[in-house]
């Protein structure tokens, strides 16, 4: 049986072999920003090279997609169903996670990274999302106040009032958006609605509280970097760079 002190000193070789791979990694990465700086001659490239040990990516999620880097083939095995489409059928990078999920019936811009410091960043009050909703009927001006209102109980929190409730024209969302899937091609009304939260399906809680159930649903901007800018078609994704979402004074 190992005595206290052997304990003891077992635990403190430990110790001092950790502190010692942690300065290890800490000096290899001075040397590396000092050697890209006095190569380069500026600070951007040594962020740059401080970037480059992450990954960001963009991705159009379509809609009937699950918000998982999970293959639904077992589960879908396990309750005698056809597997549905998830992220893993879109040949994403590995490690990476989600930044903010969108429901399987939504669509758009999704972010995935390895970066838990960019992920607190995009969740944060500070990085606005934007989204366009096709809702159903015409909402007259008493419907779109109760929309900015905001106060919803969404699994115990109330929710903010949105940063934005405006109408959108119907020929900017087909300039931009691809054409809809079956059964959400439906007449209604286009909406923009901004929020600096994202609670469980928050924006069809807003609008269908108001009267006007959602028909499609599509993340068209996150932060700084929009749908449109990407040039994505649904199902594709791109790597991207974190000041292209938040600015600099924020990231």
């Amino acid at each position: 049986m190992m005595r206290t002190r052997d304990c003891s000193l077992v635990l403190g070789k430990l110790e001092s072999d950790f502190n010692m791979m942690a300065a290890i990694n800490l000096i290899f990465r001075c040397c590396c920003y000092c050697c890209c700086f006095f190569l380069c001659g500026n600070l951007t490239s040594v962020h740059c090279l401080s970037e480059n040990i992450y990954q960001y990516v963009a991705i159009y999620k379509p809609p009937l997609t699950l918000c998982t880097l999970n293959d639904d083939g077992p589960r879908g095995a396990r309750k005698n169903r056809k597997p549905r489409s998830t992220l893993a059928n879109f040949g994403l990078p590995e490690a990476l996670h989600i930044c903010g999920r969108l429901d399987r019936d939504s669509e758009g811009l999704l972010l995935l990274t390895n970066n838990g410091q960019f992920t607190h960043q995009v969740l944060s009050d500070d990085c606005h999302k934007t989204y366009w909703v096709l809702v159903q009927g015409e909402p007259t001006e008493r419907s779109l106040d109760d929309m900015r209102r905001g106060g919803l109980k969404i699994r115990g929190a109330i929710t903010m009032p949105p940063i934005q409730v405006s109408r959108v024209d119907t020929s900017e969302v087909s300039d931009i958006l691809p054409l809809p899937y079956l059964g959400m091609d439906r007449p209604g009304s286009w909406l923009q609605i901004v929020l600096n939260e994202g609670r469980n399906r928050q924006v069809r809680r807003v609008t269908a509280a108001a009267g006007h159930p959602a028909i499609r649903l599509v993340r068209v901007a996150i932060g700084t970097l929009n749908l449109h800018g990407t040039h994505l078609s649904p199902g594709e994704w791109k790597t991207i760079l974190p000041y292209q979402v938040m600015s600099e004074e924020k990231s």
